[in-house]
């Protein structure tokens, strides 16, 4: 099989069982949630169905005068998020000279009301290297003066200097958040792994990012984030990159907060032209399917009798459910779609393209 990417998938199936879904996903424990800090104890992360995307998604909360960070001691920030870390799969860790892309969906409130020091629901973090606490990049809403009324969402950059005071952000975009307000946007970002070209060798690419927020309803472009020649690794060693999403926000506002609620759908993450790298399971019985791209029928080699095969579309509707050697194709629209293998503890997902 040729080289292809490699895309994980984190989708609500329904109420219940949350957290199971996502260690099953992401690996180990990977959620950072205050769920302790209420007697009794609540989920900071569900699933509930929406009427706008017609599907079930993921709701994350945060309440101002309960939440800490964690459940720990800490008044000046509260957090929800969920993570990729150490004990991930490696094919959701992006190493040096790796192409990653994350694509998502979420949605804030109508009255959402950021703090006007940080409101992440999103952070590029690196594991290794000088400074690996602080973030690479955020999105955050944020509130920009004394009015509620003034509202933005800022993107922000460190290379990670840490100078005495403080990492080195720098802001590469501020837009208003009105067009966020009470809608789905769809978010794609992807990263290529190395520094800039003022510390790499003349054969190395430099290290890039591009960032693309659009309207799920009317696909209208709403922020747009390329840099060709970027660092994206800390000094000192990073051994990997990986993201965060949520709510992560500070106490110390100038201005009243409210219990927030944060809608997230479809995360998938992606390793761009990377050798196959399915589940153990699935490698161990040498899975492999051909030909990609397809015209009439897709064959399946060494799939065992209890997979599942399952085809979605761009849009994530499934489209072919089988438990066969071999799919038609061939009544499928020209374009891009995702093969998903799964059994009762594994799945992989791979693109495939339909002439």
């Amino acid at each position: 099989m040729n080289a292809q990417d490699v895309i994980t998938l984190l989708e609500a199936d329904g109420p219940g069982d949350t957290y199971e879904l996502i260690e099953n996903t992401f690996g180990g424990t990977p959620y950072e949630v205050p769920d302790c800090d209420h007697t009794p104890r609540i989920d900071h992360v569900s699933e509930v169905f929406d009427d706008d995307l017609d599907k079930n998604v993921f709701k994350f909360d945060i309440h101002t005068d309960t939440d800490t960070d964690r459940c720990r001691i800490n008044i000046d920030r509260q957090r929800n998020e969920i993570k990729t870390y150490d004990p991930s799969p490696d094919k959701l860790k992006a190493v040096k000279g790796e192409s990653v892309v994350y694509n998502w969906k979420f949605k804030l409130d109508d009255d959402f009301l950021p703090t006007n020091r940080f409101t992440h629901i999103f952070q590029i973090k690196a594991k290794g290297g000088n400074d690996d606490s602080n973030p690479i990049l955020t999105i955050s809403p944020f509130k920009s003066s004394s009015s509620s009324a003034v509202r933005k969402l800022r993107v922000r950059y460190s290379q990670g200097d840490n100078p005495p005071s403080g990492p080195e952000y720098v802001t590469v975009r501020e837009i208003d958040l009105e067009p966020f307000l009470g809608n789905w946007v769809d978010v794609s970002c992807e990263v290529y792994v190395n520094e800039d070209s003022t510390t790499i060798s003349s054969e190395e690419e430099p290290g890039s990012i591009k960032l693309i927020i659009k309207d799920i309803v009317s696909g209208t472009e709403l922020l747009n984030y390329q840099d060709n020649d970027i660092d994206m690794l800390r000094e000192g060693g990073s051994v990997f990159l990986r993201p965060k999403w949520g709510i992560y926000r500070s106490l110390e506002s100038l201005m009243p907060l409210r219990d927030e609620t944060v809608y997230f759908a479809d995360f998938s993450i992606t390793e761009k032209d990377q050798s196959l790298l399915s589940n153990e399971e699935f490698d161990r019985n040498d899975f492999r399917f051909y030909p990609n791209p397809v015209l009439e029928k897709i064959f399946l080699q060494n799939i065992r009798s209890n997979v599942d095969v399952q085809i979605y579309n761009l849009q994530g509707k499934l489209v072919i459910s089988e438990q066969k050697d071999q799919i038609d194709v061939s009544h499928l629209k020209t374009g891009v779609y995702f093969l998903k293998t799964s059994d009762s503890k594994n799945s992989s997902v791979y693109r495939i393209i339909k002439q």
